[in-house]
């Protein structure tokens, strides 16, 4: 039962009969001092008449799931979790022991109370958008607590061999319509074809890029709509080979509303960026042909009148003063171009790549170019827009960690897909010495999944770093 999220297994009297990893790491308490104790142990006691309601909800059948609800560490501490209980039968189909799976959401409950905080206290202009982003907190609040989780668990081949309820109603599959197929029904393009190659070569390597990690990814209904979910994937042997039972989640709403939040943030940068420039900008070059009319007549008059008139400062501080206000303008101008990188239009992204690639080789000792031999018909500003981002942050990230010396951006379209990218020839990239706190390979991978791209990142043939980032016309992108 290894899982990142914690999974109890209970007797019909609510005692502990088995429990995963998780357990041990989430709460502090070794997995034997917990065998045969009541799972009430480790909530508080207001909590004790909630969990013996859910029990028996569960036992006569009813769903439980992602309910919220509190938890106790050994140290004292106390988590918010969400709740799922699964009733478990014996093969004459009587229940025999409740499974119960726990997901931790106090991280995401202290940050929904930060984003309050800070939602306060923003100026009364954004009063409307402050109350949107209340509304969609609210949201997101009823869909984790409503939450509902898949469970599917396949063999070495890659055939289902059991389903839950959960999964039926996700993928809109009966468990006789699935059991004896291979998953990859479940999977749209590009993860249809490249599943069973996935599977063979973990089994081959040992190599993991799903199992015991999580990815995000995108599913398919019976109906062929797909939408993005969220899997963790454990493995156990049963003696004959290995299985794979994969824990997935609908996350359709939370990155709707996750799309909604950078919208907000990148037309609240376009609007900014649009005021700077023709506002401050404007009032600038005005003041700038002022300041350099009057150096040029201070320029063209006599000493001796700026020296009778008490103005020969002039004579130094007017070509200052022309010159300051042309750099101010020229840093308002940058300032504007960084809140707005991709101009509206189908080459867009073309030229503000072109622009990303040109100010990097700039550098001392780098050489940064972009090949685009056909300029790819974008009109989705907000795809532009990300791609751009992943490609700024790919590009710092060289420059940063891998100190190359020479940096191609590579951008190619066909009738299927859009593909962008970013090599280096610096240090390399190595996977597990990346740091967990580390914020830019999330903000690029968090970036492709809201425009439904897939996302690599590996070892460059030659040295260095490779990232990878696709669109695919009609595959990864999220029905409506």
């Amino acid at each position: 039962m290894d899982s990142t999220n914690t999974i109890f297994i209970k007797d019909l009297d609510g005692k502990i009969v088995d429990a995963n990893a998780a357990v041990e790491r989430q709460y502090g308490w070794k997995r034997d001092e917990l065998l045969g104790q009541s799972l009430k142990m480790l909530l508080p006691d207001e909590e004790h008449e909630e969990f013996d309601n859910r029990m028996t909800r569960c036992l006569r059948g009813e769903e439980v799931h992602g309910e919220e609800s509190t938890r106790l560490t050994k140290d004292g501490q106390r988590l918010t979790v969400l709740v799922t209980h699964t009733l478990l039968t014996d093969e004459a189909g009587k229940p025999n022991g409740v499974a119960s799976i726990s997901d931790d959401i106090t991280e995401l409950k202290r940050t929904q109370h930060e984003l309050q905080t800070l939602n306060e206290s923003l100026e009364q202009r954004i009063a409307e958008r402050t109350e949107k982003l209340r509304e969609n907190e609210e949201r997101t609040r009823a869909i984790v607590n409503t939450a509902t989780d898949a469970i599917i668990t396949i063999g070495e081949d890659g055939i289902m061999s059991a389903v839950n309820p959960a999964a039926e109603k996700m993928f809109g599959y009966a468990a006789d319509e699935i059991i004896g197929q291979n998953v990859n029904i479940l999977m749209p393009s590009p993860y249809r074809e490249g599943h069973d190659q996935y599977l063979a070569n973990y089994l081959k390597t040992g190599e993991a890029k799903i199992i015991g990690i999580g990815r995000e990814m995108a599913g398919r209904r019976k109906d062929g709509s797909t939408f993005p979910i969220d899997v963790n994937v454990s493995k156990h042997h049963d003696g004959t080979q290995w299985l794979f039972t994969g824990i997935i989640r609908d996350i359709t709403e939370r990155k709707a509303l996750q799309k909604q939040i950078l919208d907000i943030a990148a037309e609240e940068d376009r609007r900014i960026g649009q005021d700077l420039h023709d506002g401050i900008g404007q009032e600038l070059t005005g003041l700038g042909y002022v300041a350099q009319a009057l150096a040029d007549t201070v320029a063209k008059t006599e000493g001796r009148l700026l020296e009778e008139a008490g103005l020969v400062e002039l004579r130094e501080t007017a070509p200052k003063l022309a010159d300051g206000i042309g750099q101010a303008l020229s840093h308002v101008q940058t300032v504007s171009r960084g809140l707005v990188p991709v101009k509206l239009g189908p080459h867009g992204l073309r030229d503000a790549l072109q622009g990303l690639a040109a100010q990097t080789d700039a550098l001392p000792g780098m050489t940064c170019a972009l090949k685009c031999e056909e300029p790819p018909e974008l009109e989705d500003a907000a795809t532009a827009t990300h791609l751009y981002r992943i490609a700024q942050e790919a590009v710092s990230n060289a420059l940063k960690h891998g100190h190359p010396e020479h940096i191609l951006i590579a951008l190619e379209a066909t009738s299927e897909k859009l593909t962008m990218q970013i090599a280096d020839d610096g240090a390399g990239f190595d996977p597990s010495a990346v740091p967990a706190t580390g914020m830019g390979l999330k903000t690029m991978r968090y970036r492709a999944g809201l425009i439904g791209a897939t996302f690599d990142i590996q070892p460059a043939e030659r040295g260095g770093t490779l990232i990878t980032c696709t669109v695919y016309q009609g595959g990864v992108t999220y029905s409506e």
